[in-house]
C-alpha cells in the first residue's frame, strides 16, 4: 500500500539532507523557502523574504550574471539544468542542480546543491605531479584524450613535446637534486607563462607536453622559443650554473584526422627526435668552435701507431679511410683527403660538425641527420651519398660507407669506413653496384647500356605510371614550372594550352573543389614541418570524371637557393572506393569479421569495425583502452567456458566452432554474442581462428521472455483460481484444457445461447453475457465483464477475452480468462446495501435532506427531507431533472447557482455515472426557513448496483452554516497545524477571543481546557519523531470525535491541545464531560507498528467573569495542568479562583484593563518580575503625582527590608535613599497602621512619622509619603513607598486594583519558579532531569569549543536490588550516585536521564583533570557498590560531537550492564544462561569452529597471513553462515565467549605449527564492538596468549571501521592497550561506515583493511579507483600495511597490483577453509 506523508514529514527530510537547497521567486529574486542545512551554512536565521544575490554572494550589487533562471526560461522542455559555482560569500565550490517549478500559476526556481570542495580537491591532488605541481602523466593523459575525441572537425590543437637537454649530465655532475631542481625551475616558468585553455602535463621523466588550443604551429613555436629565452635569462638569478634548454617537436592535430592520445604524442615525439638530433650537432659545433688545438694532445687520442698501420691502409685503397671516436666526436682521415680537400690536420674534433661545413647546402641537412643517428645507435652500417668542396672550390659527388663498432655494453664506440670520389672515372669503374642518377647498376653493365637503361626507365615511368610528376613554385597558388606528359594523358587533356587553360597553370587549380582549401593547407602545414608532404585528393578529368590522386612532394633547393617544389600524382581512386564501401560495410553491418591467435588465450590480430562495433567500441578506443584485448570484456564466467570448449575442439580434431557468450560493453549494458569460426593450424604449428560474429542480444531477450510466458501460463493454469479456455466466434464454440475444473465440460458448442438456455446465466447478466460474445466476433481486442452465474451456488465470474487475429485482421479465435470475484461482489452488495441504510438514517441536526436517484431508470427511489425542500410522496414519479430543479431554486446566490448549473445538471451527471467519474461536492448558500440564507453542503456519490448493475446517485446535503462562517471570518488569518490538522495556536487564541468578546452569551458554562499527552518524550526517545507525530495525529482525531461541532479544538504547543467550548449543563456536571472526554482519550495506540499506553493530563477553566482576557484564563488553566502533571498525571485539575479581581475589574477603567492584559502577557512570555513590577510602579506614580515609587521586600535572615526595583519621574531610576541599617522602621511605621495595612503620612500628626524620620535619619519630612505593605504569619512580606504623592491614593481604586495585582503576581511567580524547579530538577535526587540534558545539549556550541567530556552511570538490576534489600536502600544508592557525582562535577553540570542512569557533562576540562574526576568516581563507586553500578566515559578534542558522544556511553554502558547481569546469573536471566551454556556445549563437541581465509602478497602472490572467521557446524544442514547466529548471542551480551574460542584456537594452531617447526606468519581476528569496550578484555587475553606461549606478534586484532563512533580518546586507549602488550592491531571494513581519516594518523595501527564494497567498485568507477589509491598512498607514507578484502576478479587484483597494494584477501585468492584444509593447502605446500 502506497504511504502517505504529510509536509512537515516532507519538510524534516529535506531539512535533514546534507544538501542546500532554496526556492526563489524568479520575478523578484526573493527567497521563499530554504532548508536547515543551508541556513546554518550560511548563518541566515530567517531568510525568507530576503533577496537571494545579497545575502548569499558578495560583492554583486545586482542579479547574478551567471545566474540559469533566464536560460531555463527559454526551454520548452526539460527545463533544468546541472552546473557548478564557486559561491562568492564562503569560497566553496558547489555542484548546483537547478530547475523551474510551477505552484498556482506562478513560477519558483528551485536549486539543491551539494558541496563538492574537498572531493575536487582531491582530484586534484591525485592528477598532479609532485615535483613540478602540474599534472601527470595519468591525468595530463586522460584531458588530452578528452580533447580530441571532443574535437569538432574545424578545431585544431598544437601538441609539443619538450625534453629537457642534458639532464643526465646534471644528474652525473651535481646530484639528483640539482636535477629535480632544474625541472621544478623549467616546469614553474613553462607553467606561469601558460593561458587557459593550454595545458602541460609531465609525461615521463624529462619529457614534458605543452598543448595549445586553436593555435597554429608557428604561433606555438613562438611561445617555445620565448620560453628557452626566458630560461636562459633567469638561470642565474635562480642559482643555476649550466645553461638551461630543451628541445621540442611539434605536431598539429586536427579534428578530422581522429587521433588517438597516443599516435599524437608519437608524431610529437618524432619531432623532438629531430630537434634532439640537431641539438647534438649544434653542439659539436659550438665546441669545435671553442676548441683550441692540442699538440700533444692530439697523439694521445689514438693508441695505435697510425704512420705504420692507419697510413697504410690509406696507400692500399682508392678511397679515403676514416675512424672515429662516437663518444668524443674526434675523428681521424687519412692524408690523401687531407691533401684533395684541404683540411687543416688527419685528426679533428667535433669532425661532423666541421666536415658538414664542407658539404652542399642541399646534402647538409640529410648528411648531419644521418651522422646523428650512427651516434644515437639507431644503425650499425652507413651508407650515404652527398656532395662536398674539395681544395680547388669544387663540388665533387662522394659516396661514403662505414660500419659501427660497439662497446662491451652495446653502445655506439668507433665509426670505420670509406669515402669513394665518385667524380673519379676509374674509381666508379671499380666499384660493384655503383649508383649514377639514382639508378644502382650490376657488375659487368657497360657505360653506354647504362646510359641507354637509365634513359628507357625514365621514358616507362613517363609513359606507364598512371598520374604523372610536376614541378611548382612555393608561392600562393604553387604556379607550375614543369610537368609531364603523362600527367596530360592521365587528365584527358590533348594539349599542353588545353591543360593551363583548364588550371590557369596552378596546382591549385587542378584540385577538385571541395578538396582545395584542405588540399593547400595541408601541404602548407606539412611542408612547414618536415620537408616532405603526402595527400589524397580529388581532381576532375577533362571528361567530367571524378577521380583520386596520391600526391607526394617535397622542397628542392636549386644553386641559387630558390625553393621549388617537386611532385608526383599516382592514381588511387580504385582503392579509395574500396575504402569507403568497407567503411560504409563496417559503420551499418551488427556482424564482425575477426583472426586470432589461439595459445593460453585469444590473440586478436585482426577485426574488422562491425566486430569492434558490437562490444561498444572503435578500433581506437579498443586499442587505447583495452590494449585491443577484447577478451577483457567477456563475462569471467563465460570467457572460462569459450577457452575450455575452443580447445576442446582443437584437442578433438574439430575444424569449426560455435559459440554464445555474453559480453559488458563500453557502455556498461550487457549483451549476447554468437560467434562460428574455423579453427586452422599452420605449418609452424600455430593455431588460428578465423571466423565471424554477430550481436544476438535481442533474439536471447525474446527467447527468455517466450519461456518466461510458458512458465507463467503453466503457473497460472496449476496455481491459481483462473479459468482458461479457447472460444472460436465463427463457430461459436468453447474449447477447454484437459486439466479444467469440473464445472465446464470439454467442448461447449453454440455459446453464448446454450449456457444461457441451460439456465446457467443469471437473467440480469444476460445481456451482459450476449454482449460480450457480440464484441468479440465485431473484431474488438480485448472485451471484460462481470457475469453472475447460476449453478450449485450462485458465482460472480470476471470474464476476460483477448483476441488473435489473422493477417486480415479477421478474430480467429480468442483466449478467455475467468477470475472468480463472488468475495468482491458479495462485498460491493453489502456496501450498496449499507450506503443506503447510512442514508436513510443520517438524520442529525445538520442534515437537511438525502435521497438517491437509480440514474438508469431515471427516478427518485428514497428521499429523507428536513425542510420539505423534496417530498417523499413524490418517490417513484420525479427523476433527477426535477430533484436538480428542486435544489436549484433554493439556491440564494447567482454565482452560486450558476456553478450549479454549469456542474451538475443531468447531463454531466449522466456522463459522469458513464465514465466513473468521482462527482465533486459542492458548498453554495442557500434559502433556508423564514428567508434565512444558510450555507450548505451538497455530497454527490454514484454507485452502481452489483446485482441489477443500476447506478444509483447518492445525494446529501449538510448545514454547514456555522463552520463556514467562521472559516470566512478567519480565512485570511486561520492556519491549520500541519502535524495533527487542528487550528495552530495564533488561530485557537483568534477563535476564542471572538468568542470571550461577544455581549450575548448562552446558558450554561463556557468550559476551556489543556489537555497534555502523560510522559510523551518516552513515546519520542522510544519511536523517534515520526511515530511522536503520528501519535499526535490519533489523539486529536479522538478529540474531534468526542467534542461537539461547534467546540474550537487547537494544538498550542508540542503536545498540549486546548480544546474552548459550551456546555449546556450545569457547572458541577462539567466535570463529568471533561472525564468522559479523558476516558476516550486513554488507552492504546499503535503507531507505525509499535503500541503504547496513553494517558493525559487536564487543566479546565469554567470563567465566571464575563470580561476576561484569553491570556487570562490560558494562563490560570496551564497552571491548573501544571498542578496535574506535578501530582503524577492522569488527572483532571479545575482551576476554580477566577472570581478574584471581580469586585475590582467592575470598578476599574479601560486603562487598568489594559495593564491587567499587558502584565499577564508578561508574565506568560517569560518576563523577569523585576520588569513587572517597574510597570506597575510606573502606574501608581503617574495616577497620583508622585515623584519615586518603591517596590521593597523583606530580607530572609533578618527584619530589614531590601529594594527590588522602583520608578522616577526625573529618570533618577531607584532614589530611596534609606541607608541600610533604618530599613527596619518601614516595617516598624507599617505596624502602626493596624488593620488599614498602609500609611498616608503628611505632617507629624500622622502615625508613622516618627518612624519614617528614623528611616530617612531626618528632622522633618518636606513631602508627603505614602507606605503600604503585605503581611503573611504577622510578619512583612512586601510594600510600596510612594513619595511626594497627593491625598487621592487614599481612596484610589487603581491603588487597590495594583496591590491586588502585585498579590496576584507573586503568587503566580512563586508558582511558575516551583514549576520550573519541578520542571527541570529530579526531585529525588537533587540533579537536573532529562529535560534539562536535553536543553543543555541543544544549548552547546560544538564548534566553539576546545575540549567536551562526558561520564555515565548506570544501576545495575535495581529492580532485583530493591527486591533483596528493599526500596528504601534502591533509594539510597540512586542517592549515592546523585550526590557523589555533584561533588566531583558540579551540581549543574549533573543530570538523570533515566530512571537507573545519570550523566555528568564536562565542557573545556583538560583529560588529565577529566580521567582524574571519573577515578575518583569509580574508586568510591567500587569501595561501596561495585557489583550494582557500572561506569563509562567519553572525551573528545576533535570533531566533537555530544550526540555521538552520547550515543557512545550509552553503549559502553549496555556492554557493562550485560557482563555485571551475566557475572550474576540471576533468575530473570536464565535464558541467556541457558544460551551460554548451550554456546559452550557447542564449543565443546566441536560445532564450533575457526575457519582461515588466507592474505596473499599483493607483489608476489605468496601467502603472507591468515584471517580467523567463526563458523558453526550442523550435522543436518551443513556450515550455518554467521550471520544467522551472531546477532542473537551479541544481543544478549555472550559475543565475547565466541571471540575469545576464535582467540584460543587461533593460539593452538600457532602453537602446534611452531612445534612443528614452521615458521608461522600473522593471524588476524575479529574482536566484536561489544567484546571491545568490555573491560578486562586486555587482561583475559594476555592469560589466553601467555597460557600457550606464542608470540604476541603473530595476533592481529582487527577493530571493525563502525568502532570509529566511538570517541577517539577511549579508542585511542583500546589500541594503545594492545599495541604496548605487542599485538598487531588492524582497523576492518574502512570505508563502510564513517571513513574517518582522524582515526588513520591518531592511532598506531599496523593494518588497514579497506571494505569490499569500494574494492567492488575499483574495475568500473574512476572516482573510486582515485579514493583507493589515495588512501593505500595515506597508508604506505604512515607505514600501515594496506589489504584489500573481498577481491573477487583478476581485474580487481590488477588494478590493485598498480595502486601497489600490499595485500589481498577475498575468494579470489581461496574461500575460508578448515583447519585441515589450510594446513594442507598452504603449510604443507610450504614445507614440501
Amino acid at each position: 500500500m502506497e504511504e502517505q506523508f504529510d509536509l512537515d514529514f516532507y519538510k524534516r527530510i529535506i531539512d535533514q539532507l546534507h544538501a542546500n537547497v532554496y526556492v526563489t521567486d524568479i520575478e523578484t529574486d526573493q527567497i521563499v523557502y530554504m532548508n536547515d542545512f543551508m541556513k546554518e551554512t550560511f548563518q541566515l536565521p530567517e531568510p525568507e523574504g530576503k533577496i537571494c544575490w545579497q545575502v548569499l554572494q558578495e560583492g554583486i550589487d545586482a542579479h547574478c550574471s551567471f545566474c540559469k533562471i533566464g536560460e531555463l526560461l527559454v526551454k520548452s522542455e526539460d527545463r533544468e539544468c546541472l552546473w557548478r559555482e564557486r559561491n562568492t560569500k564562503n569560497g566553496r565550490t558547489y555542484l548546483n542542480y537547478d530547475f523551474l517549478e510551477e505552484q498556482n500559476g506562478k513560477v519558483y526556481h528551485v536549486q539543491y546543491s551539494t558541496d563538492i570542495t574537498e572531493s575536487l580537491q582531491l582530484s586534484k591532488d591525485a592528477a598532479i605531479d609532485e615535483l613540478t605541481t602540474i599534472l601527470n602523466r595519468k591525468a595530463g593523459r586522460k584531458r588530452l584524450s578528452e580533447m580530441l575525441k571532443n574535437m569538432e572537425y574545424h578545431e585544431q590543437i598544437v601538441i609539443a613535446l619538450y625534453d629537457i637537454n642534458g639532464l643526465k649530465w646534471v644528474n652525473d655532475t651535481y646530484g639528483h637534486y640539482e636535477g629535480d631542481r632544474l625541472l621544478h625551475y623549467v616546469a614553474t616558468n613553462m607553467k606561469e607563462e601558460l593561458e587557459e585553455p593550454d595545458f602541460m602535463f609531465r609525461l615521463s621523466g624529462d619529457e614534458f607536453i605543452m598543448v595549445f588550443v586553436n593555435k597554429e604551429v608557428f604561433q606555438a613555436d613562438n611561445w617555445m622559443r620565448r620560453m628557452l629565452e626566458r630560461l636562459k635569462k633567469g638561470r642565474v638569478q635562480a642559482g643555476i650554473a649550466y645553461d638551461v634548454s630543451f628541445s621540442y617537436g611539434l605536431v598539429k592535430v586536427s579534428g578530422k584526422e581522429h587521433l588517438t592520445v597516443s599516435d599524437a604524442l608519437a608524431l610529437a615525439d618524432t619531432q623532438m627526435y629531430i630537434q634532439k638530433r640537431d641539438y647534438h650537432i649544434a653542439q659539436g659545433k659550438k665546441r669545435l668552435l671553442t676548441h683550441v688545438e692540442l699538440n700533444e694532445q692530439e697523439q694521445t687520442l689514438f693508441e695505435y701507431n697510425r704512420d705504420s698501420m692507419f697510413d697504410a691502409f690509406s696507400e692500399t685503397v682508392d678511397g679515403y679511410i676514416f675512424a672515429g671516436n662516437l663518444k668524443t666526436g674526434t675523428f681521424m682521415y687519412s692524408r690523401k683527403m687531407v691533401r684533395e680537400f684541404g683540411l687543416p690536420r688527419q685528426i679533428i674534433e667535433e669532425a661532423v660538425a666541421f666536415w658538414g661545413e664542407n658539404v652542399h647546402p642541399e646534402d647538409r641537412e640529410f648528411f648531419l641527420r644521418s651522422n646523428q643517428e650512427v651516434a644515437d645507435g639507431k644503425t650499425d652500417r652507413y651508407t650515404i651519398r652527398y656532395r662536398a668542396r674539395n681544395s680547388k672550390g669544387k663540388w665533387v659527388q662522394l659516396l661514403c660507407k662505414g660500419r659501427v663498432i660497439p662497446d662491451k655494453e652495446g653502445a655506439p664506440s668507433v665509426f670505420v669506413g670509406m669515402i669513394y670520389n665518385l667524380d673519379d672515372k676509374e674509381i666508379r669503374k671499380k666499384l660493384n653496384g655503383t649508383e649514377r642518377a639514382s639508378f644502382y647498376f650490376v657488375e659487368g653493365m657497360q657505360e653506354e647500356d647504362r646510359e641507354e637503361m637509365i634513359e628507357r626507365l625514365f621514358d616507362f615511368v613517363n609513359t606507364n605510371i598512371p598520374g604523372g610528376t610536376m614541378v611548382t613554385l612555393d608561392d600562393e597558388d604553387f604556379s607550375m614550372l614543369a610537368f609531364n606528359h603523362s600527367l596530360l594523358r592521365y587528365l584527358g587533356n590533348g594539349t599542353y594550352e588545353e591543360f593551363i587553360h583548364q588550371t590557369n597553370g596552378k596546382f591549385k587549380g587542378l584540385i577538385y573543389e571541395e578538396d582545395r582549401d584542405r588540399v593547400v593547407e595541408e601541404v602548407r602545414q606539412q611542408l612547414r614541418e618536415k620537408s616532405l608532404y603526402k595527400v589524397y585528393y580529388r581532381i576532375m578529368t577533362n571528361q567530367g570524371k571524378m577521380v583520386w590522386v596520391y600526391d607526394v612532394g617535397r622542397y628542392v633547393q636549386n644553386t641559387r637557393g630558390e625553393k621549388r617544389i617537386f611532385s608526383f600524382l599516382i592514381d588511387s581512386t580504385e582503392a579509395m572506393e574500396k575504402e569507403q564501401e568497407l567503411r560504409f560495410i563496417n559503420e551499418n553491418d551488427m556482424t564482425g569479421v575477426f583472426k586470432a591467435f589461439v595459445t593460453d588465450h585469444l590473440e586478436l590480430t585482426y577485426a574488422s569495425e562491425g566486430f569492434y562495433k558490437i562490444y561498444g567500441y572503435t578500433q581506437k578506443q579498443a586499442e587505447e583502452e583495452l590494449d585491443n584485448d577484447i577478451t577483457t570484456r567477456v563475462l569471467p564466467e563465460d570467457l572460462e567456458r569459450i577457452y575450455r570448449e575452443v580447445k576442446n575442439a582443437l584437442k578433438a580434431g574439430k575444424n569449426q566452432v560455435v559459440l554464445e557468450y555474453r559480453i559488458r560493453k563500453r557502455d556498461l549494458s550487457i549483451a549476447w554474442v554468437h560467434l562460428i569460426a574455423s579453427l586452422t593450424r599452420l605449418v609452424d604449428g600455430r593455431k588460428i581462428m578465423l571466423g565471424l560474429s554477430m550481436d544476438i542480444t535481442q533474439r536471447r531477450l525474446l527467447e527468455d521472455q517466450l519461456q518466461h510466458t510458458e512458465l507463467l501460463y503453466r503457473f497460472v493454469r496449476n496455481y491459481t483460481h483462473l479459468q482458461i479456455w479457447e472460444y472460436k466466434p465463427q463457430e461459436e464454440m468453447v474449447i477447454l484444457q484437459e486439466d479444467q475444473g469440473v464445472r465446464r465440460e470439454r467442448h461447449i458448442p453454440n455459446i453464448p445461447e446454450s449456457m444461457i438456455a441451460d439456465g446457467k446465466i443469471d437473467s440480469n447478466s444476460i445481456e451482459e453475457f450476449r454482449n460480450i460474445h457480440n464484441r468479440i466476433k465485431a473484431g474488438e481486442d480485448m472485451v471484460i465483464g462481470t457475469i453472475h452465474f447460476q449453478t450449485s451456488k450462485e458465482v460472480w465470474e470476471k470474464i476476460t477475452y483477448i483476441s488473435l487475429k489473422d493477417e486480415a485482421g479477421n478474430v480467429e479465435k480468442a483466449i478467455g480468462i475467468g477470475e472468480d470475484v463472488t468475495a468482491q461482489k458479495e462485498a460491493e452488495i453489502r456496501a450498496f446495501n449499507e450506503e443506503k441504510m447510512r442514508e436513510v438514517m443520517v438524520q442529525d441536526t445538520l442534515t437537511l435532506y438525502s435521497a438517491h436517484v437509480n440514474l438508469t431508470t431515471k427516478k427518485l427511489e428514497m428521499v429523507w427531507n428536513a425542510e420539505r425542500t423534496l417530498d417523499e410522496n413524490e418517490v417513484g414519479e420525479v427523476t433527477y431533472n426535477d430533484v436538480y430543479e428542486r435544489i436549484l431554486q433554493d439556491i440564494a446566490n447567482e454565482d452560486d447557482r450558476k456553478r450549479f448549473q454549469e456542474e451538475y445538471n443531468a447531463d454531466k451527471i449522466f456522463m459522469a455515472a458513464e465514465a466513473g467519474s468521482v462527482i465533486r461536492e459542492i458548498e453554495f448558500r442557500q434559502i433556508y426557513g423564514q428567508g434565512q440564507i444558510i450555507w450548505v453542503n451538497l455530497n454527490f456519490k454514484i454507485i452502481d448496483s452489483p446485482t441489477t448493475g443500476n447506478k444509483f446517485l447518492f445525494v446529501c446535503a449538510r448545514n454547514i452554516d456555522l463552520a463556514k462562517r467562521r472559516e470566512l471570518a478567519l480565512k485570511k488569518k486561520a492556519e491549520l497545524d500541519e502535524t495533527t490538522g487542528l487550528y495552530n495556536l495564533g488561530t485557537t487564541k483568534l477563535l476564542i477571543e471572538d468568542i470571550l468578546k461577544r455581549e450575548e452569551r448562552k446558558d450554561g458554562e463556557e468550559v476551556f481546557l489543556l489537555i497534555n499527552i502523560d510522559r510523551f518524550r518516552e513515546v519520542n526517545r522510544i519511536g523517534g519523531f515520526i511515530v511522536g507525530d503520528e501519535l499526535l495525529r490519533q489523539v486529536a482525531a479522538a478529540i474531534m470525535k468526542q467534542i461537539p461541532p461547534t467546540a474550537v479544538a487547537g494544538r498550542i504547543n508540542g503536545d498540549i491541545f486546548a480544546v474552548y467550548f459550551h456546555s449546556d449543563k450545569p457547572k458541577k456536571a462539567v466535570r463529568g464531560e471533561i472525564e468522559r472526554l479523558m476516558k476516550a482519550l486513554n488507552g492504546n495506540y499503535v503507531c507505525n507498528g509499535m503500541k503504547f499506553h496513553i494517558t493525559v493530563s487536564v487543566g479546565a477553566v469554567c470563567p465566571g467573569v464575563r470580561k476576561v482576557t484569553y491570556e487570562y484564563i490560558y494562563q490560570n488553566t496551564y497552571y491548573a495542568l501544571d498542578s496535574a502533571k506535578r501530582g503524577g498525571g492522569n488527572q483532571l485539575v479545575l482551576y476554580t479562583d477566577m472570581n478574584v479581581l471581580k469586585p475590582i475589574a467592575e470598578e476599574v477603567d479601560h486603562e487598568l484593563e489594559a495593564l491587567s492584559e499587558q502584565s499577564l502577557d508578561w508574565i506568560k512570555r517569560g518576563e523577569s518580575r523585576k520588569e513587572v513590577y517597574r510597570m506597575y510602579m510606573e502606574y501608581i506614580g503617574k495616577c497620583y503625582g508622585a515623584e519615586e515609587v518603591t517596590f521593597f521586600r523583606t530580607k530572609p535572615e533578618s527584619n530589614g527590608v531590601m529594594r527590588e526595583v522602583g520608578w522616577s519621574a526625573y529618570q533618577k531610576g531607584d532614589t530611596l535613599e534609606i541607608r541600610p541599617e533604618n530599613e527596619k522602621y518601614l516595617d516598624a511605621a507599617l505596624r502602626k497602621a493596624g488593620d488599614k495595612e498602609f500609611l498616608y503620612i503628611d505632617g507629624p500628626e500622622k502615625v508613622g512619622y516618627e518612624e519614617m524620620l528614623r528611616a530617612y535619619d531626618v528632622e522633618s519630612l518636606d513631602y508627603p509619603v505614602f507606605l503600604m505593605g503585605e503581611y503573611e504569619g504577622g510578619r512583612l512580606k512586601y510594600g510600596v513607598l510612594v513619595e511626594k504623592c497627593d491625598d487621592r491614593i487614599l481612596d484610589g481604586v487603581a491603588r487597590e486594583y495594583v496591590m491586588e495585582m502585585v498579590r496576584w503576581s507573586e503568587h503566580l511567580y512563586a508558582v511558575k519558579n516551583a514549576y520550573e524547579r519541578a520542571l527541570w530538577r529530579d526531585k529525588n535526587t537533587g540533579v537536573m532531569n532529562y529535560e534539562s540534558f536535553e536543553k543543555r545539549l541543544e544549548a552547546l556550541n560544538e564548534d566553539s569549543l576546545i575540549t567536551l567530556g562526558m561520564i555515565g552511570v548506570q544501576m545495575v538490576d535495581l529492580k532485583r536490588y530493591n527486591q533483596q534489600y528493599g526500596t528504601g536502600k534502591g533509594d539510597e544508592i540512586l542517592l549515592f550516585t546523585a550526590r557523589l557525582m555533584m561533588e566531583l562535577f558540579g551540581q549543574n553540570n549533573c543530570y538523570r536521564v533515566g530512571r537507573t542512569s545519570f550523566f555528568a557533562v564536562c565542557e573545556n576540562v583538560v583529560y588529565e583533570e577529566f580521567l582524574d574526576r571519573y577515578q575518583q568516581l569509580e574508586a568510591e563507586i567500587e569501595s561501596n557498590y561495585v557489583a550494582w553500578i557500572v561506569t563509562a566515559n567519553a572525551w573528545e578534542n576533535a570533531s566533537i560531537s555530544a550526540e555521538k558522544m552520547q550515543d557512545q556511553i550509552e553503549e559502553k554502558l549496555a556492554v557493562a550492564q550485560n557482563k555485571k547481569k551475566n557475572h550474576k546469573g540471576s533468575v530473570s536471566e536464565r535464558t541467556v544462561q541457558e544460551l551460554l551454556m548451550n554456546i559452550r556445549e557447542k564449543i565443546e563437541n566441536g560445532s564450533f569452529c575457526a575457519y582461515l581465509q588466507p592474505k596473499v602478497d599483493a607483489a608476489t602472490g605468496t601467502v603472507c597471513g591468515a584471517e580467523a572467521l567463526i563458523r558453526l557446524i550442523d550435522k543436518e544442514k551443513g556450515i550455518i553462515p554467521p550471520g544467522s547466529f551472531l546477532p542473537a548471542i551479541e544481543r544478549v551480551g555472550l559475543i565475547r565467549h565466541i571471540d575469545l574460542f576464535v582467540l584460543e584456537s587461533v593460539c593452538r594452531m600457532i602453537k602446534e605449527w611452531m612445534d612443528a617447526g614452521w615458521k608461522p606468519f600473522p593471524i588476524s581476528l575479529n574482536y566484536s564492538r561489544a567484546t571491545i569496550l568490555e573491560p578486562g578484555i586486555l587482561e583475559e587475553t594476555n592469560q589466553i596468549v601467555e597460557r600457550y606461549g606464542i608470540p604476541k606478534n603473530l595476533l592481529e586484532i582487527e577493530i571493525t571501521e563502525s568502532i570509529g563512533s566511538i570517541d577517539n580518546m577511549s579508542l585511542k586507549n583500546i589500541v594503545d592497550g594492545f599495541r604496548n602488550e605487542g599485538y598487531r592491531t588492524a582497523l576492518d571494513d574502512y570505508g563502510a561506515e564513517y571513513s574517518n581519516v582522524y582515526v588513520l594518523y591518531s592511532l598506531q595501527l599496523n593494518t588497514l583493511k579497506l571494505d569490499r564494497r569500494i574494492i567492488n567498485d575499483i574495475y568500473h568507477d574512476e572516482k573510486a579507483r582515485i579514493v583507493v589509491e589515495n588512501v593505500i598512498d595515506i597508508c604506505k607514507k604512515f607505514k600501515i600495511q594496506s589489504v584489500a578484502e573481498g577481491v573477487e576478479m583478476k581485474e580487481h587484483m590488477d588494478v590493485l597490483r598498480e595502486m601497489s597494494c600490499d595485500m589481498i584477501q577475498g575468494y579470489y585468492i581461496n574461500k575460508p577453509l578448515s583447519e585441515s584444509e589450510f594446513f594442507r593447502t598452504y603449510i604443507q605446500q610450504e614445507e614440501g
